[in-house]
């Protein structure tokens, strides 16, 4: 089991065999608890030795073929659900369970990657009905699930629970599969998990935005059953997460291009942001002064600098600038950059400088000042710049090269590490290649008879390019084949010359200079000639070869340069020695055999369309990123911010320091205070029921990481510590007694039945949000210091209202500020803001209250239900009552990363999905 599934019907050993399992499972339901599984029914692990992925032999078996069987973000492979074998196993991996384990229901991971095609991959779900009906939308998907929640209730009809992981809030997901719905009981309301998260990272609590909060909590499709959450298992993970990425870019497509390295930024960055990453490019303004735009989900952040005669100098402060930007768009956004990333030698004195402040940093060279002097180490300015080179190349964290020929070079020139460089190409769009051209046509415009073999040079006419060594060579190329013609494409310093140096050999009326050429007019001259000359000395990449390969040419590529680690001879193309007489050996085979070169050139087209695609690019250098994050081994998460729990974000280094009871630490006390307040936010107005990820009900301090290569296969982060709830001279006790007293006082007040729910005040000034749900008046002062006396809220009811529950009380580790709120009534008073009634209440700073009429709160005290006298116990008779189980050898519960929702304690139900509240379905 796990979220990359390789047997669906193997529940995981790592804690236990499975008759230990259903020996749990009987415990719970021994205790009237409801025990629910995760399935991952949306994809399977991409290893095709342990999993259903290529099993068979064949890709298109059970699995969806090409793009359309890949997440890219999730790394998996993606179940076609319109092959009858592979509804009825999922099926019978459903009734397995019930059968087998007796579960009470199941929470489907993954509902939008099933019933989308584009998995809801950067798709702006903005309620248009025609995004989750048109043509995006996986009908078989939507039929699977549609089976798997009738078999479910058909088989407990009485109890059987399905609850969807869904985002896009899609239409009918909960509705009756006899009315036309899908027919899940529930749909997990992540959003508002994430919208707590979001608050607490990236805002003080003084500039919370609880206007937008309330519309979160409480968006909901009208009739909609949702289980609301303040924070998930998955923010609790350490996981490969969508990442913040800055890029330090000289030039990119959308401001200025100059040479190679702006379509490979511009494409990365984008790749990227396919992938679901947050991308920020630092450029060189184009419009005079700073500037932010966005071009397809990029941050393209334009940066003025200083002018300077000292081209070098100048881009010193260009970097100065890239970095001052950065920052500034840090303290925006209240986040750190993860990565920091730049391109070449332009943008390297930026690197350094952000490595200097903290951040990550990844170097990519995409060529060497060497290489770019024809192989010469010059003084002077070019001595400078590859003292920045060196410098940008040991301080980063990883070198990337766009060749391997590159990489042996940087190792050479700067003594880089060869463990710390990867190889990662430049990518293409093949795709822009298709279609089909005249090539009688195209080569007649250039006195080209249609049936000439024509051969195609693109590059600068430089030294390092080589076109000098391709002229020598035509003559004995015309010694093979007399009518074979040569276009040269480019300008540069040589040109003259080798226009003069043709006529000299004679060879004249064979070549045509073309000049520099662009855009569908380039595009066209690769369609039309039958192969091409890549002859440089010096090819840090070599992204003709790609060109060539997109347009289904062969290619002849010298050694010297990244063509030589990816064309294979006598198989996409020719390799060659950087002389004439090899370059002429190399062509002369391309004629000799046309049907052959054409089976070459397909060869090639198909390499550059998988191996060199952006996408393919963008997710190796994702994982190198991944890599110094030491995230390469752990699972994928669909959110960006996570890795700890609400807890820690709200407290940071008091967790550790600062929670024994009688510590007075400002950051311990304005945690636990958030915490609570937080929690009973959510419980009273996200949805009909109610979950936690276990052990984050007494804010458990750390994350969960599972055994894996990255940290020693260690289990100290992969169990919760129950032992610090149980401790009674710690705060941690708090947090769960104020849980337990949540959940009862839920259960007789029975706010969650009540359909909707009612906003009173909303006052972002004073920071006070008041709400009526079912018979409650919910009151808050999240300001961190105003104490408000005597403040006026409205209220529906006729009748004096009195306190069930505030998070200040002492028990709950809180001041009791509200000393009489439990025992002296609230009178009701006039109308207030379109309410029949109103009350004057004090609002203490960071304070929640759940005021009920007097005589439902008499009725609810007299209604039994499960635990009920926890509400009239002090905290430590409450940590003193709790049964608590050992599991294996130790104190500490495994934090189980999905499978089966096992974990009881104090008759809360936890689970590694969450502990939910028993809810209204008869049981």
């Amino acid at each position: 089991m796990g979220f990359h599934p390789t047997n669906l019907f193997a529940p995981s050993s790592r804690f236990g065999s499975p008759e230990e399992l259903k020996q749990l499972i009987d415990i719970a339901h021994g205790y009237g608890l409801v025990v629910m599984m995760d399935v991952v029914h949306c994809h399977v692990s991409t290893n095709a030795l342990d999993g259903l992925n290529l099993m068979d032999g064949s890709e298109g078996c059970y699995l969806h073929e090409g793009l359309r069987g890949l997440n890219p973000a999730w790394d998996c492979r993606l179940f076609n659900y319109k092959q009858w074998e592979v509804t009825r196993f999922l099926l019978s991996n459903l009734r397995y369970f019930i059968d087998e384990f007796m579960v009470d229901g199941f929470r489907f991971v993954g509902v939008t990657s099933m019933i989308y095609k584009h998995q809801g991959i950067c798709a702006k779900f903005t309620g248009d009905y025609a995004q989750y009906f048109g043509f995006d939308s996986d009908e078989e998907a939507i039929t699977y699930l549609t089976l798997a929640n009738e078999l479910v209730h058909t088989l407990l009809p009485d109890h059987g629970i399905t609850i969807a992981e869904e985002t896009s809030n899609i239409p009918t997901l909960c509705k009756p599969v006899a009315k036309g719905g899908i027919g899940f009981d529930y749909r997990l309301a992540m959003e508002k998990a994430n919208a707590w998260r979001l608050l607490a990272k990236r805002r003080r609590d003084e500039e919370w935005d609880f206007e937008e909060l309330v519309q979160t909590l409480t968006g909901r499709r009208k009739g909609e059953k949702c289980i609301t959450m303040v924070e998930s298992k998955e923010q609790c993970l350490t996981a490969k997460r969508p990442l913040l990425v800055a890029m330090f870019a000289w030039e990119s497509l959308h401001t200025h291009a100059v040479g190679g390295v702006a379509p490979h930024v511009t494409e990365l960055a984008a790749g990227l942001q396919r992938l679901g990453h947050e991308v920020h490019v630092f450029v060189r303004t184009t419009q005079g002064g700073n500037s932010h735009r966005v071009f397809y989900g990029v941050h393209y952040h334009e940066c003025q600098f200083g002018q300077n005669n000292d081209f070098v100098q100048e881009m010193v402060n260009m970097c100065d600038s890239f970095v001052w930007s950065m920052d500034q768009s840090e303290n925006f956004m209240n986040e750190t950059y993860q990565i920091t990333h730049a391109h070449d030698w332009l943008a390297g004195k930026a690197l350094a400088k952000a490595k200097l402040s903290g951040h990550r940093a990844v170097m990519t060279m995409h060529s060497t000042e060497f290489g770019r002097c024809g192989n010469n180490a010059y003084g002077g300015q070019s001595g400078r710049i590859r003292d920045i080179e060196a410098e940008a190349c040991h301080v980063s964290d990883r070198v990337i090269c766009v060749s391997g020929v590159l990489a042996q070079e940087v190792v050479g020139q700067y003594g880089i590490h060869e463990g710390k460089i990867k190889v990662i190409y430049n990518g293409i769009h093949a795709e822009q290649f298709d279609g089909e051209e005249d090539a009688g046509a195209i080569k007649g415009k250039y006195g080209i008879g249609a049936m000439e073999p024509t051969i195609l040079f693109v590059g600068r006419m430089a030294v390092q390019k080589g076109p000098d060594l391709l002229v020598e060579a035509i003559p004995m190329i015309l010694n093979m084949r007399n009518d074979c013609k040569f276009l040269m494409v480019g300008d540069g310093h040589m040109k003259a010359g080798l226009e003069g140096r043709t006529q000299q050999l004679g060879v004249g009326h064979a070549v045509r200079w073309l000049g520099k050429k662009g855009g569908g007019e380039l595009k066209s001259l690769f369609k039309a000639c039958d192969a091409v000359v890549v002859p440089s000395r010096n090819e840090p990449f070599g992204i003709v070869v790609l060109e060539a390969w997109s347009a289904s040419k062969p290619v002849v590529a010298t050694t010297c340069g990244g063509p030589r680690d990816f064309v294979s001879p006598d198989n996409d193309g020719w390799l060659v020695d950087p002389e004439p007489g090899s370059i002429a050996w190399g062509v002369c085979e391309i004629l000799k055999n046309f049907a052959h070169s054409q089976w070459m050139g397909t060869r090639g087209r198909v390499k550059a369309a998988f191996n060199f695609s952006w996408d393919t690019i963008a997710r190796q250098t994702r994982d190198v990123y991944y890599e110094q994050m030491n995230r390469h081994d752990a699972p994928y998460a669909s959110y960006h911010l996570g890795d700890a729990t609400l807890a820690h974000v709200l407290m940071g280094s008091a967790m550790y320091n600062n929670m024994g009871v009688f510590d007075p630490n400002e950051g311990a006390a304005r945690g636990l205070a958030l915490h609570k307040m937080i929690r009973l936010f959510g419980c009273g107005l996200g949805g009909d029921g109610y979950m936690t990820f276990m052990g984050n009900e007494f804010g458990h301090p750390e994350w969960i990481d599972m055994p894996r290569a990255g940290n020693g296969w260690s289990h100290s982060h992969a169990r919760r510590r129950w032992d610090l709830a149980d401790n009674k001279d710690l705060k941690f006790k708090n947090f769960e007694f104020f849980e337990a007293c949540l959940l009862r006082w839920e259960s007789k007040l029975q706010w969650m039945a009540a359909p909707s729910e009612k906003l009173i005040v909303c006052m972002p000034s004073d920071k006070v949000v008041a709400f009526e749900r079912g018979p409650c008046l919910f009151l808050f002062n999240f300001h961190p210091t105003a104490w408000y006396s005597q403040y006026r809220i409205g209220t529906s009811s006729t009748t004096p209202l009195l306190a069930a529950l505030d998070t200040d009380e002492g028990r709950f580790g809180g001041l009791d500020r509200h000393q009489d709120a439990h025992l002296k009534p609230f009178p009701i008073g006039e109308g207030w803001n379109e309410c029949d009634g109103s009350i004057l209440v004090d609002l203490p700073a960071r304070t929640g209250l759940v005021l009920a009429p007097v005589d439902v709160l008499e009725k609810a005290r007299r209604t039994a239900v499960k635990g009920e006298e926890v509400l009239a116990m002090d905290v430590d008779d409450f940590v003193s009552s709790l049964p608590r189980w050992k599991i294996r050898a130790n104190g500490a519960a495994p934090a189980t990363s999905g499978s089966v929702g096992t974990a009881i304690k104090g008759g809360v139900s936890s689970m590694p999905v969450g502990g939910v509240r028993p809810m209204k379905n008869g049981f």
